[in-house]
C-alpha cells in the first residue's frame, strides 16, 4: 500500500509530468484568449450593428444633453449648470462635436459614435469586473490545467454583459446609461478585489475617483455612490484598517463631486446635489404634471418661482423666453421652471407605485431569459445539501448582492426603466454565476457548459433580431432624425437661420429639427392642446397665430397640420408632415 502511494506520488512530481502540466497549462491560456478574442469581437460587432442602425435616432433627453454639451464648451456655464441633468455625459457629446466639427446631416451620428466609444469603454470595464470576480480558481482546477470552467465563465459573462448593454441600455438612446454602466462596472471590481484585512491605499483612491466620476454622470449615483463606501467599509473589515482606507475613498468622492455640488447650489440658492430625483418623484409619486405649468400651479397647491408665462386663451399658449442657444427651453432644465415643486411623501401614492415598479423590475429581469436557466439549475440541480451549501456560497457575496439590490429599492421608491437597472441587474446576477463557478463537482460543471453555450448564442442572436425590430419601429416615431434633418433644411431655406426663435404647435419635446438649425422653440402650444387650434374656425387661428407673433417668434411650425390649403398660408416642409407658417407676413411663404 505503500509503495503504490510512493509511486503515484514520485509519478505526479516526475519531470515528465511537469512537462506535460506546463504544455497544458499553456494550451488552456491560449483556447482561453481565443475565447476571449472571440467574444470581445462578437459584443464588439453587435454594438456597431446597433449603432449603425439607429446612427439617426434622437430622443429629448438627447437633444437637452446636445445642449448643455455646447454650453459646456463654449464655456457659458450660466446656461450649462443644470439642476435636472448632470454634466459628464454632455462634455463627452460637446467635445466630440468641436473636435469632429460634423455637418447638420451627420450630428446625430456623431452621438452615436461616442455611444459606441462610451460602449467599448463599458465593455472593458466589465471584463475588468469579470475578472476580479472570477480570479478565485476552486481547489480542483489548480495543477490540471481544466479550461472549462473558464470558458463557461466567459461565456456567461458575454451573456450577462451584452444582455445588461445592449438589452436593457442599448447604443441608440442619447442617454448617460452606458456611462454610468461603465463606472459602476469598475466601482463594483475595486471592492471584488478588496479583500478582508486589505491594506492598499491605491484602490480606494481609484474607487473614490470612480464613484465622483458616476455622480458626474447621473445624480443618483451621488446616493448610490454613498451605498459603495458603506459596502467597502465593512468588506475590507477589521475597521480598524478599513475606516481611515475608505475616508480616503469617501474624500476623492466629494473631491470630485463637490465643485458640482457647489456651482449647482448657488445657482439654485439653496444645498443641493441636483433635482432630478425629486422631480421625478413629484412627477410619478405624486401626480404633478409634467408640463410647463402643472395644475396645481394653477389652482395655487404649488408656487413656482419662475414660471413660464401663459396666455390664457382656447388653446394656451406657453412662452419660455430669455434663453439663447437652448432648443427647447422646459426640457433642457424642467428644475429651472418648476423650481418650487417639492416631492411630498404620501404613504398611501407610495404603495400604489411600489408594486408597479417592482413590477417593472421583475420584467427587466425577465428579459434576461438565460438567467432563469440558471436560477432553475441553482434549485434543482443536485441535493437539499447542494442548495444549502451553494446557498451559503451566494451569502458570501452579500457585497454585490447589496449593491445590486440597493439600486433596485431605491428606484422601486420613484420610477423604474430597463435602462436605469441594467449594471445593477448584472451585480446581483453574477453573485450567484460566480458561486456556481465555485462548485468543485464536475456534474455542476457538465450542466454549466451547454447552459453558457445556449446564453451565448441566445442573447447574440437576440440582441440582432432585436436591435433590427426596433431601428424599423424608431424610423416611425418622432425620433427619426433623417426627418428632423429634411426638416431643418426646409426651414433654412425659408430664411431661418441659427439663433431665431420659433413657435411650435405639437410635441416640441421631439423638436431634432431645432436642434440641428439651432433655433430656439421659444412659444409652444402643447400636444395636448394641438387638436383644439386646428378644430378652431380661420377667425380664431388668426388671433392665435398674432399672439404667438407677439412672442417675437418669427415662424410656427407644426407636425399635424390636416393638410391645409394655400389661402391658409401654410406650407408643407419639404415631403415630411411638417408645415411652417411665417409669422410675420399674410403671404404665402415660398421656398428659396
Amino acid at each position: 500500500m505503500s509503495h503504490t502511494h510512493e509511486f503515484s506520488s514520485v509519478a505526479i512530481w516526475s519531470p515528465e509530468r511537469v512537462v506535460v502540466d506546463g504544455d497544458e497549462a499553456r494550451a488552456a491560456r491560449r483556447a482561453k484568449l481565443r475565447l476571449t478574442i472571440v467574444l470581445a469581437v462578437s459584443a464588439l460587432l453587435l454594438g456597431v450593428f446597433q449603432a449603425v442602425l439607429n446612427r439617426d435616432v434622437i430622443t429629448p433627453d438627447g437633444i437637452s444633453y446636445l445642449d448643455m454639451g455646447d454650453s459646456i464648451v463654449r464655456g457659458d456655464w450660466s446656461t450649462a449648470i443644470n439642476g435636472y441633468w448632470s454634466p459628464l455625459y454632455p462634455a463627452l457629446l460637446g467635445s466630440a462635436l468641436a473636435l469632429v466639427k460634423p455637418a447638420m446631416r451627420w450630428e446625430f451620428s456623431v452621438v452615436h459614435l461616442v455611444n459606441l466609444f462610451i460602449y467599448i469603454g463599458a465593455l472593458a470595464a466589465f471584463y475588468y469586473y469579470w475578472s476580479q470576480l472570477g480570479a478565485f480558481r476552486p481547489q480542483s482546477d489548480r495543477g490540471n490545467a481544466d479550461q472549462g470552467s473558464d470558458s463557461v465563465w466567459l461565456l456567461l459573462g458575454f451573456a450577462l454583459c451584452t444582455s445588461a448593454l445592449l438589452g436593457l441600455i442599448t447604443v441608440a438612446a442619447a442617454t448617460p446609461d452606458l456611462t454610468v454602466a461603465a463606472m459602476v462596472f469598475l466601482a463594483a471590481g475595486l471592492i471584488v478585489s478588496i479583500h478582508p484585512g486589505d491594506r492598499s491605499w491605491g484602490k480606494f483612491i481609484l474607487l473614490g475617483l470612480v464613484l465622483g466620476l458616476a455622480y458626474l454622470a447621473k445624480t443618483v449615483m451621488f446616493l448610490l455612490g454613498l451605498l459603495f463606501l458603506l459596502v467597502v467599509l465593512f468588506r475590507a473589515r477589521p475597521l480598524r484598517s478599513s475606516l481611515p482606507r475608505t475616508f480616503l475613498a469617501a474624500s476623492v468622492f466629494l473631491l470630485v463631486s463637490m465643485p458640482w455640488i457647489v456651482a449647482l447650489s448657488h445657482s439654485k440658492g439653496r444645498v443641493t446635489f441636483g433635482d432630478s430625483g425629486g422631480l421625478n418623484y413629484a412627477w410619478q409619486v405624486d401626480h404633478v404634471q409634467r408640463v410647463e405649468i402643472p395644475e396645481q400651479a394653477l389652482s395655487g397647491q404649488i408656487k413656482l418661482l419662475h414660471p413660464a408665462r401663459m396666455i390664457p386663451q382656447t388653446p394656451p399658449i406657453y412662452v419660455m423666453s430669455g434663453w439663447r442657444n437652448v432648443t427647447y427651453p422646459f426640457w433642457y432644465d424642467a428644475s429651472y421652471w418648476l423650481d418650487g415643486v417639492r416631492p411630498h411623501f404620501q404613504l398611501r401614492d407610495q404603495l400604489l407605485i411600489l408594486p408597479v415598479n417592482i413590477a417593472r423590475e421583475i420584467t427587466c429581469w425577465a428579459q434576461l431569459e438565460w438567467g432563469a436557466l440558471i436560477l432553475l439549475l441553482f434549485l434543482l440541480q443536485g441535493s437539499r445539501s447542494w442548495r444549502r451549501e451553494t446557498l451559503y456560497k451566494v451569502a458570501e457575496q452579500w457585497h454585490l448582492l447589496i449593491l445590486g439590490t440597493g439600486a433596485l429599492v431605491l428606484y422601486s421608491l420613484v420610477h423604474v426603466e430597463p435602462r436605469y437597472l441594467a449594471p445593477f441587474t448584472v451585480l446581483f446576477w453574477s453573485a450567484f454565476l460566480v458561486c456556481l463557478r465555485k462548485r468543485t463537482d464536475l456534474a455542476t460543471r457538465r450542466v454549466l457548459m451547454p447552459i453558457g453555450l445556449v446564453a451565448a448564442i441566445l442573447t447574440g442572436v437576440s440582441i440582432f433580431f432585436d436591435s433590427a425590430v426596433e431601428s424599423y419601429r424608431m424610423r416611425n416615431l418622432p425620433t427619426d432624425g433623417s426627418v428632423h434633418y429634411q426638416v431643418a433644411e426646409g426651414l433654412r431655406r425659408m430664411g431661418i437661420k441659427p439663433g431665431d426663435e420659433v413657435a411650435y404647435i405639437g410635441d416640441t419635446y421631439y423638436a431634432g429639427w431645432a436642434r440641428l438649425l439651432r433655433v430656439s422653440v421659444i412659444a409652444e402650444i402643447p400636444l395636448a392642446d394641438e387638436s383644439r387650434f386646428w378644430a378652431d374656425d380661420p377667425s380664431e387661428k388668426t388671433r392665435i397665430l398674432e399672439e404667438l407673433a407677439a412672442t417675437g417668434a418669427k415662424i410656427v411650425i407644426s407636425d399635424a397640420a390636416p393638410a391645409p390649403d394655400p389661402a391658409s398660408q401654410w406650407q408643407q416642409i419639404a415631403a415630411t408632415r411638417y408645415y411652417a407658417h411665417r409669422l410675420n407676413s399674410t403671404t404665402f411663404i415660398s421656398q428659396k
